[in-house]
């Protein structure tokens, strides 16, 4: 005789199986800042937003997408869409100055843009939350509503905040 949900009773012992609890998933330390928005297109995704930290990185068999977790959430996503940090816990001065002082700029010359990821500039058109990219020849912005890459020095950078606001040890470093 067997007993479930408190009863005892006699079963076929075909009609049941051991319950194997299943093995753990795999741990990794690896740590990832989210570059972009992701939004899930499949239940198998993990969606984020940019700037979340996403934990326990681990590759899959398609180098383009990994596997990590965001609170509760599992799933995979695109890694391009994320970069490595080595110390979450710690800032690099590259990001302090980018929360710090973002950046706007003018278009100096036109641009048309090659690929979707890239957007087209004429000259004047204003550029807003203008950020870096792995390169120095590409930044990453908005103009006309759209939001893309376009070369470096197609644009006259200005800060959005004064040098003034940050702590002084920052204003010697790029002052």
């Amino acid at each position: 005789t067997q007993s479930t949900w408190g009863k005892r009773g006699i079963f076929p012992k075909d009609f049941v199986a051991d319950f194997v609890e299943p093995p753990p998933p795999p741990k990794s330390d690896v740590c990832a800042k989210a570059l972009f928005n992701f939004s899930a297109q499949a239940a198998d995704e993990l969606s984020f937003l940019k700037g979340d930290m996403i934990e326990n990185i681990l590759t899959t068999s398609d180098p383009a997408w990994w596997f990590g977790r965001l609170g509760r959430n599992e799933g995979i996503f695109p890694s391009g869409f994320v970069m490595i940090v080595e110390d979450p816990a710690a800032m690099t001065l590259q990001e302090f100055l980018v929360e710090q002082c973002s950046a706007e700029g003018v278009a100096k010359f036109d641009f048309d843009a090659e690929s979707p990821d890239e957007i087209n500039l004429r000259e004047g058109d204003k550029i807003t939350q203008i950020e870096a990219t792995k390169t120095n020849e590409w930044l990453r912005g908005i103009s006309n509503g759209q939001y893309g890459l376009f070369p470096s020095d197609y644009v006259a950078l200005r800060r959005t905040k004064k040098i003034e606001t940050l702590p002084g040890y920052v204003q010697r470093l790029v002052g």
